[in-house]
Formats: structure tokens, sequence, C-alpha cells
């Protein structure tokens, strides 16, 4: 009988080792599973800022080299109109006289006292 009971107790026991290799290879899959589609759904959401940031960013380059440009064409404007109001001043017209300046005499040398 010691042997019949045996054999009940090691069929028993392999009977639970399936059982319990099966439960936990489910559970390891189930587990994994969602821990790659919590990952999958993390990276995915990860892209979408990324993206979403990307384009943020691609608008404010976009908006500061616009208003970049149009203040550097203002600066050189307003450059242009000092410059041709600087020089409108210095210049004078054709057919303005020209200011007569007294010539000054040139200074002689000095005499050395040892010439004859």
């Amino acid at each position: 009988m010691s042997r019949e009971i045996g054999g009940y107790f090691d069929a028993m026991s392999a009977n639970v080792r399936a059982s319990l290799a099966s439960y936990y290879t489910q559970l390891e899959d189930q587990l994994t599973d969602k821990h790659k589609l919590a990952a999958a759904e993390r990276a995915l959401r990860e892209r979408e800022e990324m993206r979403a940031q990307h384009a943020q960013t691609q608008r404010t380059t976009a908006l500061l080299q616009t208003a970049y440009e149009e203040k550097r064409a203002k600066n050189r404007a307003q450059h242009s109109e000092r410059l041709a109001k600087r020089t409108a001043a210095k210049t004078r017209p054709e057919s303005a006289p020209r200011r007569q300046t007294a010539a000054r005499p040139r200074a002689q040398p000095a005499a050395s006292p040892s010439a004859p």
C-alpha cells in the first residue's frame, strides 16, 4: 500500500508542479505584456510631446526670424535716412559760390647767421 500511496503522492506533486509552472508562465506573460504595453504607450506619449515641442520651437523660430528681419530692415532704412540727411547737409549745390579764403603767406626759412 505504501508504494501505491507513494505513487499517488508523486503523481499529485508532478500535477501541482505543472499547474504552478503553467500559472507562473501565464502570469509572466500577462505582466510582461502589460509592461511592454505601458512602455510602448509611454514612448508614444514622449514622441508626441517631442513633436509638439519641436513644432512650438519651429513656430517661435519663425516668429523671431520675421521680427529680426523687420527690425533689421527698419534699422537699415533709418541709417540710410540719417546718412542721406548728413550727406545733404555737407554737400552744397553746384551753383553755390565757393567761399574764398585768404591765402596765408608762406613762412620764410630763417636766414642762417653764417650765410654770406
